[in-house]
């Protein structure tokens, strides 16, 4: 019981307004990230890969981590080409459960994307330049 008051205490000089603003600018902000990120993967051409760490190096504050996050929030049916975004080894990242890996290999060589035997793609070959995701921002 103690803590509750301990905790009350700390909020009384906040308004219910001024914190709900602090949780929706948080809200806001990731999202403008992730419409960041969205917007940059769409730039991407088909027959194309690029790493996540190449996308967050792009896009001020972003993440390997929070593109890859962006990428498991696209909703279905979405037209963002999230199968050409892969690791840093020039692999498909592991997925819990689902078939996403697999969907993910079979869009790529649709598109002419080549793996070799170790599931590598040659980013040499297919990686695309930073210059042409970056000019959506």
């Amino acid at each position: 019981m103690k803590r509750a008051k301990d905790s009350n205490k700390c909020l009384r000089g906040f308004k219910k307004k001024s914190l709900q603003k602090m949780v929706n600018k948080k809200k806001n902000t990731a999202q403008g990230k992730y419409d960041q990120i969205y917007a940059a993967v769409s730039r991407i051409p088909f027959g194309q890969v690029a790493t996540y760490g190449q996308i967050a190096g792009i896009i001020e504050g972003a993440t390997a981590r929070m593109v890859g996050y962006a990428m498991a929030a696209l909703p279905n049916g979405s037209d963002v080409p999230w199968q050409r975004v892969i690791n840093c080894n020039g692999k498909i990242s592991k997925r819990k459960g689902g078939m996403g890996e697999v969907i993910q290999r079979k869009l790529l060589v649709y598109e002419g994307v080549w793996f070799d035997r170790q599931g590598r793609i040659d980013l040499a070959k297919y990686r695309c330049k930073d210059s042409r995701i970056k000019g959506v921002l």
